[in-house]
């Protein structure tokens, strides 16, 4: 709350303590979102995607971070991200710290696990902040992030 932009929401600890768990979380996310983004925004060495993106896409994604990371693309990558982000081979794949699960049903996920009033809560602070331009309410919109200028 006392960072730059903490203070650009005006938001206080008396605002926060009045604030439902979701929201303080949300909060928080949304605070260091927006200062982790203003502090890269116009680096040319740093690439930042949304994890949405990355799920819904993930071959894609990947071979776009190698490339941009200067990382030699191997046929056995390939095989891993395809391997691990669309198939469930056990019943311990859709847990939380798996790493094989079915990527877009895993970003979905909150979708189905959060109550709505939950997540309109959340959703009512993402709507406080630029960040929601990249997190549009229609599931099926997807909007990787280029360039940021919060």
């Amino acid at each position: 709350l006392a960072s730059s932009v903490g203070k650009a929401h005006e938001l206080t600890l008396d605002d926060a303590r009045k604030m439902t768990p979701e929201e303080r979380l949300a909060w928080r996310w949304v605070l260091t979102g927006e200062k982790i983004l203003a502090d890269v925004a116009h680096n040319r060495r740093v690439l930042t995607v949304r994890y949405e993106d990355i799920c819904a896409e993930p071959f894609t994604m990947t071979r776009k971070m190698f490339e941009f990371a200067g990382l030699d693309w191997q046929t056995q990558t390939g095989a891993f991200v395809r391997a691990s982000s669309e198939t469930v081979q056990r019943a311990t794949d859709t847990d939380y710290y798996s790493v094989f699960k079915p990527s877009q049903a895993a970003a979905e996920r909150w979708r189905v696990e959060l109550a709505p009033d939950v997540i309109e809560r959340v959703m009512r602070v993402l709507r406080m902040s630029p960040l929601f331009r990249y997190y549009p309410e229609d599931a099926d919109a997807s909007t990787a992030i280029q360039e940021v200028e919060i």
